[in-house]
């Protein structure tokens, strides 16, 4: 959570757009979702 937090602030000071802000935070979601869910198939 910190790490998105983080992660949205500087977004915000580059200036992105609230869109690109939502699809990235999203994209890292699932990404890491994915990758957990990969690790533990892999066991």
């Amino acid at each position: 959570a910190l790490f998105l937090v983080l992660l949205l602030t500087m977004l915000n000071t580059f200036g992105v757009s609230a869109g690109v802000r939502l699809l990235l935070t999203g994209l890292i979601i699932v990404g890491v979702i994915t990758a957990a869910g990969g690790q533990k198939a892999l066991r």
